[in-house]
Parts: C-alpha cells; structure tokens; sequence
C-alpha cells in the first residue's frame, strides 16, 4: 500500500515573531510544494533506518491514537519526500513536512483518512522538534491553504481562521518571492534572541508587538477590499518594525532599501541577522526593472502564486 499526502509553503504577510506572543498574524500558502509518500516495508531483513525528525512525527501520531483510544495497526514502512520547498529561508519547509508525514502516518496505521483539524494539532507539537516555540501558523496555513488569520493566546487556546478570500488580481500580479540568501540563524534562535531582547526591553517590544497587530489587521482589510495602496504601504511599516526587533541583517536592510525604489518589501519568516534574513516579498508594479536588478544583483526571484487547496492526497 503507498500513500501519499501534499503540503504547501507558507509565506507570513504580517505577524511575524508577534505570533509568538499571543498576537495575529496573516499568512498564505504559496505553490512550493512538500509530497510524504509511504508504503510497507516488506524487506523485514534489512534494517530501516529512521530519519529522527520522521521518527519523532511518527510518535506523536501513535501519541495520539493511543491517548483517544483509537486504533490502529504498527507496522514497518518507509518514506520518501519529495519537495521544491527552499529550505531554511522562511517559508515553512518544516511545517510542510510535519502536515504531509502527520496525515501519511494517520492513514497509514488506521486506513482512515484524517481530519485536517486532527492533523493541524498533531503537527503542531511535531514542529516543536524543528522549533523549540512554534505559533502554530507554519502548519495551520500549509493544512488549511489559502488565506490563514491565525492568533495563539495560550497553548490551549488557538484561533486559525480560513478567511474566506483569495488574493485577487492586481494583488497577486504584483508580489514576488526574492532569496536574500540562508540565514546563518535557524528559526529556533532567530525567536530565541527576540525572546531574550524583549525580556530586556518588554515595554519598548509590548509597542512593537502592539504595532504589527494594527498593521495585520489592515492587511486583512487592503486584500478584502482590494485596496492596492494600502497594502503596499502595511509592507513598508512592517518592514520597518521587523527592523527595529532585530530580525533582519544589515545586507537584508540594504537590499530592501534598494528594492524600495521601485516598490515596497519585508523579510517574510523569522528572518536572520548576520547575513541572509531568507526569502523577501516584494510588491511591485515595476516588474520588467525588478528582473533587470535580480539579474544584476545575481539573486533569485519567483513570481507569488497562492495555494488555495492546503493538504491533500496524491
């Protein structure tokens, strides 16, 4: 028997590093893809060895099952990814992972195919072996697709809300994807060292937090009402406010400070400090010149395209 389940990326439009403390943010699942295939593994003599990030979802989901008393049959496997996920540059590579294995495991042990509810909640504690701290929002946005407005008070009180639109048009025509190059930093140290900053200066870190909300709730608004300005100007403040906590690195700075003559952009993920912040978004109506400098620059763009579907079988 093979299953297979796909997941896409993710790219954070607001809320990033402010997610972890209680805030919303905004997300869209973007069409780079991550594919989990398993099937039995009928060569009983030769010894699988397991990948420990594979081996740990696998545990959470049998976790699972047994604490709600469902069942299910444990037998050996082996696994295959496939991926065009870039990894380590902001986009959730690991939360594709984690949503794709979760529902591969869950069908693979019961039968059933699983709810996406059960899979976003057991995906989430699977990306604590990637991310000491998730949000939450990497794998609620891969499970669900689309537009996710997502918000973690407690760790018992999650919000992930589809929003029931899609970019349109003179939006999504206008956003491209822009490698600033692999962060030194993974995400777990990245939210570490903004962890470590805001218990120096909570008040300062509290207005900044406070700052980025406003700002993702009128990115809700710009989308929804289609409103090209007003999005392109939440991109420039939340830029700035990712700057002032610290996530992006002086060369990140200086490219977007570039990037800013022929429109508007952020970092996009947790972002780095000492040389790469990851992948840019960038909102542009000067496509032709921003081909011109990448070309120049010898850097790497994609044009933004939205996933819509979020988890499913392949």
């Amino acid at each position: 028997m093979k299953i297979a389940y796909q997941a896409p990326a993710k790219v954070i439009l607001s809320g990033e590093h402010a997610a972890v403390y209680g805030k919303p943010a905004l997300a869209s699942a973007v069409s780079f893809y991550l594919t989990f295939t398993m099937e039995d593994n009928k060569n009983t003599t030769v010894s699988h060895q397991k990948d420990k990030a594979i081996q740990y979802i696998e545990e959470e989901v049998k976790k699972y099952l047994q604490k709600n008393n469902l069942a299910f049959i444990d037998k050996p496997y082996q696994f295959f990814i496939k991926s065009t996920v870039p990894i380590g540059r902001g986009l959730g590579s690991s939360g594709a992972l984690c949503t794709s294995a979760v529902a591969c495991f869950w069908e693979f042990y019961t039968g059933q195919k699983p709810e996406k509810s059960v899979v976003n909640s057991v995906a989430y504690h699977c990306e604590k072996y990637f991310h000491s701290r998730p949000s939450g929002l990497d794998v609620s946005t891969s499970c669900f697709g689309g537009l996710i407005y997502y918000r973690k008070e407690f760790e018992f009180l999650k919000t992930v809300s589809a929003l029931n639109c899609k970019f349109s048009e003179k939006i999504q025509s206008r956003l491209f994807l822009i490698d600033s190059g692999k962060p030194k930093e993974t995400t777990a140290e990245m939210v570490q060292q903004v962890g470590r900053a805001y218990n120096q200066k909570p008040r300062k870190f509290e207005e900044y937090f406070n700052a980025i909300e406003k700002l993702t709730r009128q990115m809700v608004v710009a989308i929804m009402r289609e409103d090209v300005a007003m999005f392109e100007n939440c991109l420039k403040k939340n830029e700035a406010l990712l700057e002032q906590i610290g996530v992006v690195s002086l060369p990140t700075q200086k490219l977007i400070d570039c990037l800013s003559k022929i429109g508007a952009a952020k970092v996009t993920g947790a972002g780095g400090r000492k040389k790469g912040s990851g992948f840019i978004l960038c909102f542009t109506q000067k496509e032709k010149k921003l081909a011109e400098y990448c070309a120049k620059n010898n850097l790497k763009y994609f044009r933004f395209q939205q996933a819509l579907d979020g988890l499913k079988r392949v």
